[in-house]
């Protein structure tokens, strides 16, 4: 009896059971352990799309740019930008 009214007076406060905060913790381990062995593509060189084309070769394309806006209360704004690629 006095276990479910502790257990009630715990729901009421708004705490978590002794469970879930477990079950975070392994979760936030796993997460890190896979984002460690995952090996990093964007340090490895100083260009993200170095050698994605062959010698000579030239491509055109379009990529989205996110812009935060400096003023309070505005929306971040959105457009695409041109992209020329060329491996000479």
């Amino acid at each position: 009896m006095a276990s479910s009214v502790t257990m009630e007076r715990a729901r009421s406060r708004g705490s978590k059971p002794r469970g879930s905060t477990r079950l975070r913790k392994r979760l936030c381990a796993a997460l890190l352990v896979a984002a460690a062995a995952v090996p990093g593509c964007a340090a490895a060189g100083s260009d993200p799309l170095q050698d994605m084309l062959p010698v000579g070769g030239a491509g055109i394309g379009l990529t989205l740019r996110e812009e935060s806006s400096p003023y309070r209360g505005d929306r971040a704004r959105n457009d695409f930008v041109p992209l020329y690629l060329y491996e000479g």
